[in-house]
């Protein structure tokens, strides 16, 4: 319950798994670093240590493809305590719509599970929505990278199938559309220029208040 309360309040950056040796040195609760502690109750191990300035880091990762599924899991449904057998009900079809490559049927079936979580629980900040979609498609196995990083700005998210590549954007206190248009303007899908998969598009609304994804639009 510690650990999912850390979670909450600084969600995971599961690009960045790299921490200096200090991290693991503290232990004033208010000061603890979620990728220490994530170490420490073994769901992550270390990869390498490297110095940068004369600091020694630590690059760490899951140890292998069921802990990764099995935290990925743990983290979603305690989360959103949607519990059995809907959680797996909605994360078979968000499995079998990615892989036919239905955004709008995926999308839909996000719906129904945030329509799920109870509104005690919910935050109103865009980052839990991130936390919960990444972990989503992380349980699947989907190839899914969250802030990905560009000469112009992040990523909210992307992932590749074997046919296709999809961009993400979020926006909690704006509109699908300028979601989209963001994505646009920044040159978001430039850097896959030269991959021979098409890519499309996704701008993603979501309703505060409705505590659910409200519109989303789809572009080419």
């Amino acid at each position: 319950s510690f650990l999912l309360r850390l979670l909450k309040q600084n969600p995971l950056d599961t690009n960045d798994l790299s921490l200096p040796a200090t991290a693991f040195s503290t232990y004033d609760p208010a000061e603890l670093n979620s990728l220490a502690l994530l170490y420490q109750t073994g769901y992550l191990t270390i990869l390498r240590d490297h110095y940068a300035m004369g600091m020694q880091y630590y690059d760490l990762d899951y140890p292998n493809r069921e802990i990764q599924q099995s935290f990925s899991y743990w983290l979603t449904q305690k989360m959103s305590e949607v519990q059995e057998p809907e959680l797996s009900r909605t994360f078979q079809g968000i499995a079998l719509a990615l892989e036919n490559g239905d955004i709008d049927e995926m999308l839909e079936h996000l719906k129904v599970f945030f329509a799920g979580i109870p509104n005690d629980i919910t935050l109103k900040y865009e980052k839990y929505y991130q936390s919960l979609f990444f972990a989503v498609f992380k349980f699947i196995g989907a190839m899914v990278e969250s802030e990905v990083s560009t000469n112009k700005g992040r990523i909210d998210a992307v992932i590749k199938t074997e046919k296709e590549i999809f961009i993400f954007e979020f926006k909690l206190h704006g509109s699908a559309e300028e979601a989209l248009e963001q994505i646009r303007e920044k040159g978001y899908a430039v850097q896959y220029g030269d991959d021979p998969r098409p890519c499309r598009c996704v701008g993603v609304e979501f309703d505060p208040n409705a505590r659910n994804i409200s519109k989303w639009v789809i572009s080419n």
